[in-house]
């Protein structure tokens, strides 16, 4: 009888586990993940995994093709600069940071421990962001 009672115990809690609720919010992004991103493709010879990874205004009116004929020309400097925000965001966890225009101002943000917290400036104006971040 007593057996029984622990089979049945033994499998509702097994059975209430897998049922139980997941979190099934995505990953929130560590900002410091693109730097290292960055870094390991340039290091592996993946210089178009490395373009993949430039916001539009970052790539400088480079193409693909013109991205790679620079890695190919200047690798090792592209290595070292990757190397140098690798040991930035070592040092230092980087910020992330919006921009929140309400009733005609707009104001800059920043992520810390806390929540969001106002900079206490104005950022750009919107028209003056590039249009991916409008």
């Amino acid at each position: 009888m007593w057996r029984r009672r622990l089979v049945i115990t033994v499998t509702s809690l097994l059975a209430w586990g897998a049922c139980a609720p997941r979190d099934t919010a995505p990953r929130r992004a560590d900002p410091a993940e693109v730097v290292l991103a960055w870094h390991s493709a340039l290091v592996e010879g993946r210089p178009r995994d490395a373009f993949a990874l430039l916001a539009p205004e970052a790539r400088d009116g480079l193409d693909e093709a013109a991205f790679v004929a620079l890695y190919e020309r200047r690798r090792d400097a592209l290595v070292a600069q990757a190397e140098e925000l690798v040991r930035a965001v070592r040092v230092q966890r980087p910020d992330e940071r919006a921009w929140v225009a309400s009733a005609g101002e707009t104001l800059e943000v920043v992520l810390t421990t806390e929540g969001w917290r106002l900079l206490g400036k104005s950022a750009p104006a919107p028209t003056d962001l590039p249009p991916e971040t409008r």
